[in-house]
């Protein structure tokens, strides 16, 4: 609602259903729930009230955006069995995170997260974070490797496929081969600060890699892109530019890396780069980094 979308109508209001539902809890030995936000979905949580009511101790999974995290729902991951809980993470970057996931506050998040990850250390609950990949937080992807690998948490690449504006996989073919440059840059160096990197970690970057690759060696000099499932911001625009590199943000925060990355960004996109590179001109990081953005723009 906070996007001015009409209130859905829910399908479930008959008590009939759950009347119907009971019965097969009884037999119920593993059980999943997804959203949007499971702990927001109040089928969801009478479906919890079920179980604890009627003592049922199937293994539950639930994948959560840690947008909320009341009293009663710690009560519902203290009391049922949750063998399992997977996190969505897009980003690292708090405005960053907030602008994909609308509605959600970064610092309570972060707060929810901590509990979580204390929880299941402390109660043998498997934990992985989601992350969903697309053109606005690939160049943050990295860093949630990072941050997972060192608190030993694997990392869930989940492939973004539609809306086909938003995918990293329908880039035209510079854009997504400078993203794929960024990823195998970022996998190395990945790979060389954790030698002993968690095999799931290792798996899921080089599968975030080889989806870009496989997307580019399927193209020929013939292929084009055209949108048949756009993401509107509007009546009359279509949100498809490749998101900018955030400066003051790691890996973005030193001037090493931003001077490294201006670099690349002329080599593989050309043209395409003065709009991330005047971006990176307003943010004056320093004046190494000014002077050499003012040759390139120039």
């Amino acid at each position: 609602q906070e996007m001015g979308l009409p209130k859905l109508q829910s399908k479930y209001d008959d008590e009939r259903f759950f009347k119907e539902l009971s019965e097969f809890l009884k037999h119920a030995e593993y059980l999943s729930f997804y959203g949007g936000e499971p702990f927001l979905v109040k089928e969801h949580l009478r479906i919890f009230d079920m179980l604890i009511q009627m003592n049922i101790a199937c293994r539950l999974f639930v994948n959560t955006n840690c947008c909320v995290l009341t009293e009663k729902t710690k009560t519902y991951i203290k009391k049922l069995n949750f063998f399992a809980i997977a996190v969505s993470r897009d980003s690292m970057i708090p405005q960053l995170h907030e602008k994909i996931r609308c509605g959600l506050h970064d610092d309570a998040y972060r707060k929810n997260l901590d509990w979580v990850i204390d929880y299941c250390k402390h109660n043998n609950v498997y934990l992985s974070i989601n992350t969903t990949e697309h053109r606005k937080n690939w160049f943050d992807i990295p860093q949630i490797f990072y941050w997972a690998e060192k608190i030993n948490i694997p990392v869930h690449i989940c492939h973004c496929i539609y809306p086909e504006n938003v995918s990293l996989y329908t880039l035209p073919t510079n854009q997504l081969q400078y993203v794929t440059n960024y990823f195998v840059r970022w996998r190395e160096r990945f790979c060389e600060s954790f030698p002993k990197t968690n095999p799931l970690n290792r798996r899921s970057f080089d599968f975030l890699v080889n989806l870009c690759k496989k997307e580019l060696s399927n193209r020929d000099e013939n292929w084009k892109y055209t949108v048949t499932a756009p993401n509107l911001i509007n009546e009359n625009k279509v949100d498809s530019s490749l998101g900018i590199p955030m400066i003051g943000y790691a890996p973005f925060n030193s001037e090493e890396s931003i001077l490294q990355e201006i670099d690349y960004a002329v080599s593989l996109l050309g043209n395409d780069s003065m709009e991330m590179l005047t971006s990176f001109r307003e943010e004056s990081f320093s004046e190494n980094v000014n002077n050499a953005l003012d040759k390139k723009l120039n």
